[in-house]
C-alpha cells in the first residue's frame, strides 16, 4: 500500500474528466501530438496538457477552436465540459443529487463506445456475475 504525503497547501491532480478523456482520444485518433495540437489552436503545449489531464478547461473561442481542428460536436463537447467543470468544483455532490453513481462513470463512458452486441455481450456477464454472488462490494 502507497503512502500518498502532500504539503498543507497541495491539491492533488484531478481525476481526468470526460472532456479531458475525449479529447486525448481525439488527438491519438488523429495521429496528431500535443505539440502540433497546441501551435494550430494557438495555446502552450502546457495548456493542452492540462486540458487533458482536466486541470483546466477551454474558454468558449478554444473550445470552438478545438472542435474544429479535431473534427468534434461541438454541442457534445460544451456539455462534457460542464460536467467537469461541475464535478471539478462540487465534486461528486452534483452527480449524487440526480441519483447518479460516481463510480460508475468510468463504465458508463465505455459502455457508450460499444455497439448493440458488445452491450448484450456486456450485459450479460454482469447479470451472470451479479446471480453467482459477485463477490463482494467496493
Amino acid at each position: 500500500m502507497a503512502i500518498l504525503i502532500r504539503r498543507p497547501n497541495q491539491k492533488l491532480a484531478p481525476e481526468q474528466g470526460q472532456f479531458g478523456e475525449a479529447l486525448q482520444e481525439a488527438l491519438e485518433k488523429k495521429g496528431m501530438a500535443i505539440q502540433q495540437f497546441s501551435e494550430e489552436i494557438e495555446v502552450t503545449y502546457e495548456h493542452v496538457r492540462r486540458l487533458i489531464k482536466s486541470m483546466a478547461f477551454p474558454s468558449k473561442p478554444l473550445l470552438g477552436r478545438i472542435c474544429q481542428v479535431l473534427g468534434l460536436n461541438k454541442e457534445e463537447t460544451r456539455l462534457k465540459v460542464i460536467s467537469d467543470r461541475l464535478k471539478h468544483k462540487y465534486g461528486d455532490i452534483s452527480q449524487t443529487l440526480y441519483g447518479h453513481d460516481p463510480k460508475l462513470d468510468k463504465i458508463n463512458r465505455n459502455l457508450l463506445k460499444l455497439n448493440e452486441e458488445q452491450l448484450n455481450m456486456v450485459a450479460r456477464m454482469i447479470e451472470s456475475i451479479a446471480r453467482n454472488g459477485g463477490g463482494g462490494r467496493a
